[in-house]
């Protein structure tokens, strides 16, 4: 009888990019692309001819990395920051350049709301005074109602 080798045992302690593959179903090209997108938690060790030698914890990342990608569905940069959080107890860091764009974001939107806020207020009386006094001067009674109100 033919036992199959189990490649994930505790006793290795290096695994190869082929090894690591067949382990986790995972083709060996996304493997080196994790290692880019990942370099912050995965970073397996080079041999001296440049060859990939993967540890049981990169494999344990690497297993966390399928379940968030695939099975949670979450984004790359979701993925990373989870793994931050997880393994290396930290969360990464926002730039002062993020906060500033996300600060301009919420402005240009809080802008784009009272636009079209007064622009439904400028239909509305127009409206009004067409209703009204078809003789009236429109800019005058939008200065008054707009801030008024009360039409």
């Amino acid at each position: 009888m033919v036992k199959k080798k189990n490649f994930f045992t505790k006793e290795k302690v290096y695994y190869s990019t082929n090894e690591v593959a067949k382990i986790t179903n995972i083709e060996p090209y996304v493997l080196r692309f994790w290692e880019k997108k990942f370099s912050k938690v995965l970073h397996p060790k080079k041999s001296r001819s440049g060859r990939r030698r993967y540890t049981s914890k990169d494999i344990e990342i690497i297993k966390m990395i399928i379940d968030l990608l695939y099975t949670k569905r979450y984004t790359i940069e979701g993925a990373i920051r989870e793994l931050l959080i997880k393994y290396k107890n930290k969360k990464p860091k926002t730039s002062s350049k993020n906060i500033y764009l996300k600060d301009v974001r919420d402005d240009l939107l809080n802008l784009n709301k009272e636009i079209k806020d007064y622009l439904k207020n400028y239909k509305k009386i127009k409206r009004y005074t067409k209703k009204n006094s078809k003789k009236k001067n429109i800019d005058d009674t939008i200065q008054l109602t707009l801030f008024d109100n009360s039409v």
